[in-house]
């Protein structure tokens, strides 16, 4: 796996990174974990089929001019990935709100509408390498791009990145909304309600935060504070809900690639 980060200035808004995974054969089943964040991922898999069950996602090899999508948004428990035999991937990590920026109809925010409000080779896309991949991808993009404008939200996930913990009360009043209005955005534009949405942030700095000390032995109750959750209890339920570990398992057998912390392997 290669992980990239954009190289346009533009895209960087909106895109936190790539990753590619070039055509390698596989004799055995790859199996791997990935967690709840405030991304919208967008998956498009070249010479393999995708299978869905609860919480687990079958990728298999199959006719190599196969391609299939898969756009994940709101999951809040860990996802098993199962790879088998030989394929390639690239996948667009989207920052939060960074998706309805492709999107000509910014309500219409499925799988189905990016695709078809687009013109993406899928051919020139694949048959290159992982660099020249990255200059075809951003061709593609800046060509759709459709900035999305929503203050209210830009506002909330601001807010809730910097620590800041305002009621949805508080955020309606400010924007001369009812609290149902604001809960139905978070959800159409977010692919949460706001208290989930602040769920997997917390999450996600605690990740970050880790990742800067580079060690295991670190001071539970720092890092809770850190990444701004109430109190070490707190950051230990979040965890167990959204990765199944408490922080000191996850952080124990968690794999780092390319300093970014988002999926384990068995």
């Amino acid at each position: 796996m290669k992980i990239f980060k954009p190289k346009s200035e533009k895209l960087r808004e909106y895109i936190e990174f790539y990753y590619f995974f070039e055509e390698k054969e596989i004799n055995k089943k790859t199996s791997y974990l990935i967690f709840p964040l405030p991304y919208t991922v967008l998956s498009i898999v070249k010479g393999a089929s995708l299978e869905y069950s609860k919480n687990n996602i079958n990728i298999r090899s199959c006719l190599k001019e196969t391609i299939s999508f898969d756009l994940t948004t709101s999951y809040t428990k860990p996802i098993r990935v199962n790879c088998f035999g030989s394929f390639k991937e690239v996948t667009i990590v989207f920052k939060p709100l960074g998706f309805q920026s492709f999107l000509k109809n910014h309500n219409d925010s499925s799988l189905e509408s990016f695709i078809r409000d687009g013109s993406l080779r899928l051919d020139k896309l694949f048959d290159v390498n992982s660099n020249s991949f990255i200059d075809n991808i951003e061709e593609y993009l800046l060509s759709k791009l459709n900035r999305f404008d929503y203050p209210l939200l830009e506002g909330f996930v601001r807010d809730v990145y910097k620590g800041v913990d305002k009621t949805v009360l508080e955020y309606s009043i400010e924007n001369k909304v009812s609290p149902k209005t604001f809960i139905k955005y978070s959800k159409l534009y977010l692919k949460r309600t706001p208290a989930e949405f602040k769920k997997v942030v917390r999450f996600h700095n605690a990740l970050k935060e880790f990742k800067k000390k580079e060690k295991i032995n670190f001071n539970l109750t720092n890092l809770s504070l850190i990444a701004n959750f109430f109190d070490q209890s707190h950051m230990i339920k979040d965890f167990r809900s959204l990765s199944g570990y408490t922080p000191r398992e996850f952080f124990k057998k968690v794999s780092k690639e390319k300093r970014e912390i988002n999926w384990m392997y068995d």
